[in-house]
């Protein structure tokens, strides 16, 4: 029987998260988006800024909000995964920095030759970890994986020799000369509004 070899690419669109932000007296702070997680759908999302009198504007695509985006006035009923931003305004005073929750139940794919599930632990952290788990079929003989970020986003402590493309913005990981189980991880940093801190 003739031996297969497969490149998988998975393109995920993620997001983010949790983060430490600093401000100070004319900065606007940051909102915060409630709840934190979401395990079934549909939801309700309401959002929130200790800051009186400020336009809170949203989007639920993953890019950066601003005063054109939309102004958040009630919850938002939410039916599947979904990444919200939200930023906060008003006049006289600097842009609060980005709020970022991603809503997402764990996701499988079948493929002919694989199962593959994807989970985002830590999702309230400043280093949210992506778990990817791969069951290859028995006739697989060897495999490689791939996932492209977004742009703005880095991948950090990958596991099983995997490394971080940056030039093409990919996590990489095999050839796997076997069809074992893998479970790939990495951290996910990076973007707008996120600070690295290391003591």
């Amino acid at each position: 029987m003739k031996s297969r070899q497969f490149t998988i690419l998975i393109y995920f669109n993620i997001l983010f998260i949790y983060y430490i932000s600093f401000v100070n007296a004319e900065t606007v702070l940051k909102p915060v988006i409630y709840p934190e997680t979401a395990t079934s759908f549909p939801i309700n999302v309401s959002i929130n800024c200790i800051t009186p009198d400020v336009d809170i504007h949203y989007t639920t695509d993953g890019t950066r909000p601003d005063q054109e985006s939309p102004i958040y006035s009630n919850p938002l009923s939410i039916e599947s995964s979904t990444i919200i931003r939200a930023r906060a305004f008003k006049e006289g005073m600097s842009p609060s920095h980005t709020a970022h929750v991603i809503y997402e139940n764990n996701t499988s794919s079948e493929y002919s030759s694989f199962t593959i599930t994807k989970t985002i632990l830590n999702n309230n952290s400043c280093y949210p970890t992506v778990k990817i788990s791969i069951v290859p079929d028995k006739s697989v003989q060897s495999f490689a994986f791939e996932e492209l970020l977004p742009d703005g986003l880095i991948a950090l402590s990958i596991n099983e020799d995997g490394f971080w493309d940056s030039s093409n913005k990919k996590v990489r990981w095999g050839v796997f000369l076997d069809n074992d189980r893998r479970d790939l991880l990495y951290k996910l940093t990076g973007g707008n509004d996120i600070w690295q801190v290391t003591k």
